[in-house]
């Protein structure tokens, strides 16, 4: 950063009635690409939100057909002794 300043103030005293600057390449990339990171972080934001409302809908059904099919689920307890005898 040092070196960019020194620079620029360097073109100033070599070329003082023209504006010449420096600037790094990161800065003008991170510029230029601005509307594209701020599009993708929109995107991974909806999708994150979808997943969860899919997640709590999928949780949900699987919560009702539980319920709806807890009458068909029995459970079978056979009695040791009763095996035992009919052996």
């Amino acid at each position: 950063m040092q070196n960019q300043i020194a620079l620029n103030h360097k073109m100033e005293e070599i070329f003082p009635s023209d504006y010449v600057a420096f600037t790094p390449l990161a800065s003008i990339l991170d510029e230029q690409y601005a509307d594209v990171r701020r599009f993708r972080n929109a995107v991974l934001l909806a999708s994150f939100s979808i997943y969860l409302i899919t997640l709590m809908g999928l949780l949900g059904y699987i919560n009702d057909e539980v319920r709806r099919h807890s009458k068909e689920i029995t459970i079978i307890y056979e009695n040791p002794i009763n095996s035992i005898k009919s052996e």
